[in-house]
């Protein structure tokens, strides 16, 4: 248990710089050059970090909330899966990697609008009306959803990638 707190604390604060900063209590604007890493640490709403901007992954996966109000605006990738989630209220709407695997989501309402990549897995999706406009994969098995048909296929409005269901991974 010592060990397991002692970690949870230590992803708590960060060296940049040469300055210890603490997750929660970033100044406002503060941009993270690289990765953060807050993911595991038993959080049940995301600290604060809805001025800041990371130049690297948000990682916030394997904790308990169940939206993402006051996650970052920006990332270049974001990985929120594995929180429980019920909502994307809070979540970026531009991303170039979007994980929301293994939650319970019902819609992608609030989703990003425009991502590379966007996986949606392992939840409850009932139907694709708020999935993003703009994306060059969209994976989405292990879900609700389980008619598909051409009219269907022709309304994902995926670019350049591929759709991944069930069916073709």
């Amino acid at each position: 248990m010592g060990v397991l707190m002692s970690r949870k604390l230590s992803k708590r604060y960060f060296v940049q710089d040469g300055q210890k900063y603490d997750i929660f209590n970033l100044p406002n604007g503060f941009v993270v050059k690289g990765n953060l890493d807050i993911s595991n640490m038993g959080l049940n709403c995301l600290p604060n970090l809805s001025t800041i901007v990371v130049q690297g992954i948000f990682n916030c996966s394997y904790n308990n909330f169940y939206n993402l109000l006051n996650g970052p605006k920006y990332a270049t990738e974001y990985d929120c899966s594995y929180c429980n989630l019920r909502s994307l209220l809070g979540a970026p709407e531009c991303v170039k990697e979007f994980l929301c695997c293994g939650n319970r989501l019902t819609s992608l309402k609030y989703g990003p609008k425009k991502a590379t990549v966007y996986d949606c897995s392992g939840n409850d999706l009932i139907n694709f009306d708020y999935m993003p406009s703009d994306c060059d994969n969209f994976i989405f098995f292990d879900n609700f959803i389980y008619n598909f048909y051409e009219p269907f296929y022709n309304r994902l409005r995926i670019k350049n990638g591929k759709v991944w269901t069930s069916k073709t991974r």
